[in-house]
């Protein structure tokens, strides 16, 4: 029964240290509401040693915002579907990566305004990540 007792109670201590949220500067929320009033439900993490990391659904779509502590936006990230990429962007996946299921997009906006997009395709057990520019030029693998 003590050790029933005692595995409970870790438990429960091991449920409130994760539940613990973290503590996001009044700017970063500021900013935040400012950019999403409609956003209601929000994860906050923190994004280096610095930065916070904002995680979300808009028009059921995940993204990830990354602020610096001041409140300036250093990137966002959005999901989006596999028709949104750019036309030479797809050209080079059905080209490079045939068989690959498409899993996942995304637009990424940088602080400056430089979009690039990302996509996940998988065939099996093998992943693959491409970055791919504005115009839909090929940039780099990413993992």
């Amino acid at each position: 029964m003590k050790i029933m007792n005692f595995a409970v109670a870790v438990l429960l201590l091991a449920s409130v240290t994760f539940a613990q949220s973290i503590k996001v500067p009044k700017e970063v929320t500021a900013a935040f509401n400012k950019l999403y009033p409609t956003v209601k439900t929000v994860e906050w993490k923190k994004e280096g040693k610095s930065n916070f990391e904002a995680k979300f659904k808009e028009n059921g779509m995940s993204t990830a915002v990354v602020f610096e502590p001041n409140g300036k936006v250093m990137e966002t990230e959005k999901e989006v579907s596999f028709s949104v990429l750019p036309k030479s962007a797809g050209d080079y996946i059905a080209a490079h990566f045939k068989g690959y299921q498409k899993v996942k997009a995304v637009e990424i906006t940088n602080s400056a305004g430089t979009v690039t997009y990302e996509a996940k395709v998988q065939k099996g057990k093998d992943k693959q990540e491409l970055l791919f520019d504005k115009s839909g030029k090929f940039l780099k693998k990413t993992a």
